[in-house]
């Protein structure tokens, strides 16, 4: 009576002898209720697929040895409820070994078959969207292009990038930042058809599997959705305050963008880059020309972190000259890349510095050094001059700057 588990205990022909309170209590029958009842009638139990399951003490009485309820079943009690549990059934033998009876211990797991529900679904899903995470995503892509080269059918990838997102954060907070994900995540599940996977991919970029697509016009109407949807204004609940954000789109298709789910993710990553250099906000198909431009990018970005290490910047100074009399007033400080004995100038490497990060380490280098030549010049005929330094947006969102300065 004690113990916290079920028991039920039998005759011989599994007919109902008694019932422990735990028992009574996840069954709801009395045990004078029960009494002379088969135990099937009392423990009735199912499997997920709501097909009975045999009652595992009158497999014990037949088999003459412990049986085990088999996994995910469900106990429904007398009132209706529904109750995962797990049990072990025995027979009971006389000093001769002959079965006078049966006992049934069973007990209410339904807390760790939630908590096992609740940590499988976290393995594979987005904690702040409750969307597929990235190896989910990976999973269902491996699938999918598995039956489309059975079926000779076609596929698509959608990489998403919400525009300026980091400003988001910085004007009103993670918390809104937060917010402005779970809304465009929801936006994002409403725009696709219910066989779609949506998946937070990393930080404030999702992606989209479209498993079945018979031309890339389904694409297309698809990215376009997407995109509309993401310009509508988005009320922050967390301050009273209204976000407008942007989505850049990049979409490889299977199989002319690639064979595997490597190639197709890195073809949509290309196409994203590509809308993003092109003003954002928008959407585009992969292409032969992106490889190559996204091979060269790579390569500008090799060359641009060991120019920072081995000292292959210069800083070249514009005279600022008063028409009047035609003094200098001043100096503009203008950074180069030297490779290769030739010059590349910024329209081609601080795209490219921002996109990485390395804006401000290559801000940093080009203030010291500033700082260096005035130090020169204010040993000479030039003490005094004037240097305007141009600095990167990203740059001055940072906080160390004003020490820096």
């Amino acid at each position: 009576r004690s113990i916290g588990d079920g028991v039920i205990t039998c005759d011989p022909e599994g007919r109902i002898v008694y019932l422990n309170p735990v028992a009574q209590g996840l069954t709801g029958w009395s045990n004078d209720e029960a009494q002379g009842q088969l135990v099937s009638s009392v423990f009735r139990v199912f499997d997920p697929d709501e097909q009975p399951v045999p009652c595992p003490i009158e497999e014990a009485l037949h088999k003459g040895q412990i049986v085990a309820l088999q996994a995910n079943s469900i106990l429904v009690s007398k009132t209706g409820a529904r109750i995962p549990v797990e049990d072990s059934a025995a027979p009971i033998r006389d000093r001769t070994g002959a079965v006078v009876g049966g006992v049934l211990v069973f007990h209410d797991v339904s807390h760790q078959r939630a908590m096992a529900i609740k940590l499988e679904f976290m393995a594979h899903h987005d904690m702040l969207t409750d969307l597929p995470n990235r190896a989910l995503f990976k999973d269902r892509l491996t699938m999918t292009l598995r039956m489309n080269r059975r079926d000779g059918t076609t596929c698509a990838i959608l990489f998403c990038d919400l525009d300026r997102f980091k400003s988001i954060n910085d004007v009103h907070g993670h918390a809104a930042g937060d917010e402005v994900l779970q809304e465009l995540s929801r936006r994002l599940t409403r725009s696709v058809r219910p066989g779609d996977t949506v998946c937070r991919w990393a930080g404030d970029e999702f992606a989209i599997l479209l498993p079945d697509i018979s031309s890339e016009r389904d694409v297309r109407m698809v990215a376009s959705r997407i995109v509309e949807t993401a310009r509508e204004p988005i009320y922050l609940k967390s301050s009273p305050a209204r976000v407008d954000v942007g989505l850049s789109v990049g979409i490889g298709i299977f199989p002319e963008d690639g064979m595997d789910a490597n190639d197709l993710l890195a073809a949509a990553d290309a196409a994203l880059y590509e809308v993003k250099r092109n003003g954002r906000n928008g959407f585009g198909f992969h292409h032969d020309g992106l490889n190559d431009l996204a091979r060269e990018r790579a390569r500008q970005e090799t060359q641009l972190r060991e120019a920072l290490q081995t000292g292959a910047l210069e800083l070249h100074y514009q005279p600022r000259v008063a028409l009047k009399d035609r003094s200098i007033r001043g100096v503009e400080a203008l950074v180069r890349l030297k490779l290769d004995g030739a010059l590349v100038f910024p329209d081609d490497f601080v795209p490219i510095a921002e996109d990485t990060g390395l804006i401000h380490d290559l801000s940093r280098w080009v203030f010291r050094e500033a700082c260096r030549q005035c130090k020169i010049w204010d040993q000479g005929p030039l003490k005094g001059l004037m240097v305007a330094i141009n600095l990167s947006p990203l740059r001055l969102r940072q906080d160390d700057l004003a020490e820096e300065m």
